[in-house]
């Protein structure tokens, strides 16, 4: 014969209830974790993509805009409008990947730049995003200093003029 007190079966009931608590917790911290690699694998992907498009073929600009700055921007649009419905967060995934993608590239040639006209050399960038950067870096300080003359539509003279007077 069995000898289990009602007490013995509270216990029993106890420590299943902590552990299902326990194992909720767990899952809870796994959907964590796992939401984030998603998030970076995703964002990293949209990086990643864009970047070995342009080192193939070169910038790809949409009128005076990166496409990537576009994408994101319309991506980031599409989400927050809904157009994108439960899949939202994978557009904002793909789009905070892309911008992030444009900001580097933007944030390495205005370093550039800086550094030039501190008087350093450039640091040497790898691989075919060198002159892709500094390119992007040229015509950033050149249409900078288009805008700041007034000028709206700059013709490949002006252009060619600018960069002249920025290599001086």
């Amino acid at each position: 014969m069995l000898n289990i007190s009602r007490r013995d079966v509270e216990h029993a009931f106890a420590y299943a209830n902590s552990l299902h608590s326990r194992g909720q917790s767990v899952a809870k911290h796994g959907e964590y974790v796992v939401g984030t690699v998603a998030c970076q694998a995703e964002s990293g992907l949209a990086a990643f993509g864009y970047g070995v498009i342009e080192g193939r073929v070169g910038p790809v600009k949409i009128g005076p805009i990166s496409a990537d700055l576009l994408a994101a921007v319309l991506l980031h649009g599409a989400g927050f409008l809904g157009f994108t419905g439960k899949m939202s967060g994978h557009a904002h995934n793909f789009a905070q990947g892309l911008a992030d993608g444009y900001l580097a590239r933007l944030g390495i040639g205005i370093g550039t730049t800086m550094g030039q006209k501190a008087g350093r050399a450039p640091h040497q960038i790898s691989g075919a995003h060198r002159a892709s950067i500094i390119g992007a870096a040229r015509q950033a300080h050149v249409v900078g200093a288009a805008r700041s003359r007034g000028m709206s539509q700059l013709t490949e003279a002006e252009i060619a003029a600018l960069a002249q007077q920025h290599r001086s």
